[in-house]
């Protein structure tokens, strides 16, 4: 990834130690951090102190509350009174960023949360960051300076898969009380190498978790250079200025509600927030000459690359089909290139294709890179995707701009290999590597992009929407009941597309234990106790990324049903499927903030049938009714037919979920749909057992 956005701070769990311990203090009396500096305390600051810029004043009374929402004082922990974020671009390409926080604390779990400091982040490599205000302003009015002892710094936290070179300042206030306002001001000044004197990016107006009262977004960029700026998700015009030869625009917004937390649920919601994009390139050709021309090697095809390239398309490979050539050459990035991101100045610019093939890991961009290099090289017409992925904002067509957070390659392939009767656009995603050649997943699809050649050209082409058909699950049941309660259950799963990941997940390069106990994890529902007794799989088909995964499963069950007291009372057994639960309606709906519409996720199709047979002493007694849903969201149906024996049921349960949006509107006919799809989704089959026998 590119870009990353502020998390929503964890607490640790010391803090809940601390939190604990101030919470027993008698009313009335407040916990002041000590006067005199323990021995062996830092008395120089790992920061550097400065004045705030002239350009960035502190508001004149940063304690001031009298504005906030009487509501926000009893629903939230926590207020933001004043975040400001304030760029100046000279003209050398140095920037200059001063951003300042006024946060009200109204909690004892905000103190928890937020009384470390965690927003300074920069990167030493070009960045010079400076403190230059770090206060408190308590209940009863003094003021309360930070001490050089309660600031450390360290190297921002990595999930061991992406390295970055910044570094994170900590600022941890002592003594804090509900009501007490803290006030951090920090500049960041330096000129990113990879920008090339260029400005671009984007702010999010808003905090997660917390309410804000007021945000100033101010850019300024020498006068009578281009620059374009724009406001998506908020009505809201900015003002415009020049002074000492500087042309500034700013946005003030006034009572923000909290922005979401990040989690796959709000992905598509975080996509409406309130964004401002700004960027001085005056054209997407621009751009693509800007990435074309990031290293001088990135179009270099290597001998060990050109060797590669014949190693994997084989000795016919000049005569291969051109969808052959892609599959392959995919394939092999995909499988072969483990995900990591690592080095200095690499936001934007790839690692050498040489280098990444060397070392043998890469992120997007280098992997992607590489791809459409051996891809150009091998005779196939492609190119370099940049994106935002779902949660991270769209690429924004007015405001040309570098930013992106993704990567993909694009190449287009003849209609009828061998023909000239038109091309087909494939999308690839090289980090996917238990996925089909041209599979994406949900998060890339219907992602407007900027694609860069060779040669620098740049044009914009959206993602192809994701469809139920690209995340299928087909499965066959056949169950056969006892008298005391347990059953036996064959069952053959097909999953395609996105729905056969997490399978081939589980099972690739994993000992037979391990695939059963995920497998009856998955089933648990089912029965009090489900065992898996055989499983299936060909290597092959495992191995086939391109093809449906087919495998098949034997369980054991005990407990599907309770057996009776006395022989002949009716037993209701209830048939249903997991998946669907697990994926759809089965899950806790969130609601979006206000009336933004809210996104169901992935399409999918289930299609599950059942062959439901009863042993000796076992009779089954009537069919469930068939019912059936067509909505805007989806369909669910559930078919019922029984064989002339009687001893034999036929079940079979179908659901579509369609790419469609919730509004605000529809909000309580969804809900609705989902109860009745909970009441369809599941049958209850009458039987009556006979002979009572003991488990």
């Amino acid at each position: 990834m590119w870009q990353t956005r502020t998390l929503y701070p964890s607490v640790p769990g010391v803090f809940l130690a601390v939190w604990a311990a101030i919470s027993l203090l008698p009313q009335g009396i407040r916990a002041e951090p000590p006067t005199n500096a323990p021995p062996g305390a830092p008395t120089e600051w790992v920061l550097k102190r400065e004045p705030s810029p002239a350009w960035a004043p502190l508001p004149e009374n940063p304690g001031d509350a009298s504005k906030v929402p009487v509501e926000w004082l009893d629903e939230h922990g926590a207020v933001y009174l004043h975040n400001s974020t304030r760029l100046l671009l000279t003209p050398d390409g140095t920037t200059t960023t001063s951003s300042t926080q006024i946060i009200r604390l109204l909690g004892r779990k905000a103190i928890a949360t937020l009384g470390d400091h965690r927003d300074i982040v920069f990167d030493p490599s070009y960045e010079k960051c400076v403190l230059n205000h770090a206060f408190v302003v308590g209940t009863d009015g003094p003021r309360r300076e930070l001490e050089s002892r309660h600031c450390q710094m360290r190297d921002v936290v990595t999930d061991f898969a992406v390295y970055q070179n910044d570094k994170q300042a900590i600022l941890s206030f002592p003594g804090l009380q509900v009501g007490d306002t803290v006030v951090v001001q920090w500049t960041t000044t330096g000129k990113n190498p990879e920008y090339k004197g260029h400005s671009f990016g984007r702010f999010t107006l808003g905090m997660v978790g917390y309410p804000t009262l007021e945000e100033v977004i101010s850019l300024g960029v020498p006068a009578g250079r281009k620059f374009r700026a724009r406001l998506k998700g908020l009505t809201l015009a900015p003002s415009r200025n020049t002074r000492d030869g500087m042309d500034w625009i700013e946005w003030k917004a006034n009572q923000l509600p909290p922005l979401e937390l990040e989690d796959a649920q709000s992905a598509d919601t975080r996509d409406l927030e309130p964004e401002i994009s700004f960027s001085t390139f005056s054209s997407w050709e621009e751009v693509g000459q800007w990435q074309a021309n990031l290293r001088p090697d990135l179009w270099t095809v290597t001998p060990s690359i050109a060797a590669l390239i014949d190693k994997v398309l084989g000795p016919d490979g000049k005569n291969l089909p051109p969808s052959t050539k892609a599959t392959r050459l995919a394939h092999w990035v995909k499988r072969n290139i483990r995900y990591l991101s690592v080095g200095v100045g690499h936001h934007f610019t790839p690692h050498s294709p040489g280098d990444v093939l060397a070392n043998r890991h890469g992120d997007c961009k280098d992997t992607a890179q590489l791809l459409v290099l051996m891809m150009i090289h091998a005779g196939l017409k492609a190119e370099l995707a940049s994106l935002g992925v779902k949660g991270d904002g769209q690429v924004d067509e007015d405001i040309p701009s570098p930013w992106a957070t993704h990567a993909l390659v694009v190449v287009r392939l003849p209609e009828s290999d061998g023909s000239d009767s038109g091309t087909r656009t494939r999308w690839i995603d090289t980090t996917e590597d238990l996925s089909g050649w041209d599979q994406l997943n949900e998060m890339d699809t219907d992602r407007l992009c900027y694609l860069v050649g060779p040669k620098g050209t740049c044009r914009l082409e959206r993602t192809p929407a994701a469809l139920a058909q690209d995340c299928q699950w087909v499965i066959q049941n056949r169950l056969k009941i006892r008298a005391d309660g347990s059953a036996s259950l064959n069952r053959i799963v097909t999953a395609t597309g996105e729905a056969a990941v997490s399978y081939r997940d589980a099972f690739l390069e994993e000992p037979p234990a391990r695939r059963k106990r995920y497998l009856e994890e998955q089933l648990q529902d089912l029965a009090s106790q489900v065992s898996v007794t055989g499983l299936k799989i060909d290597p092959a088909n495992l191995q086939d990324f391109d093809a449906p995964l087919r495998f098949e499963i034997e369980l054991e069950l005990k407990g599907l049903f309770d057996p009776p007291e006395d022989p002949g009372e009716p037993v209701a057994l209830p048939l249903t499927e997991h998946i669907a639960w697990d994926t759809w309606f089965g899950k806790k709906v969130r609601f979006p903030a206000g009336n933004k519409p809210f996104n169901q996720g992935q399409p999918l199709q289930v299609d599950s049938s059942w062959e439901v047979e009863a042993e000796r002493g076992v009779v089954l007694k009537e069919l469930p009714e068939e019912s059936k849903t067509i909505t805007p969201w989806g369909s669910l149906s559930r078919a019922a037919r029984a064989e002339p024996s009687g001893k034999k049921f036929l079940l079979r349960f179908r659901a579509t979920r369609l790419p469609a949006e919730v509004r605000g509107q529809d909000r309580g006919q969804y809900l609705r749909f989902l109860d009745s799809a909970r009441d369809l989704w599941q049958a209850v089959l009458p039987i009556q057992v006979l002979e009572v026998a003991k488990p």
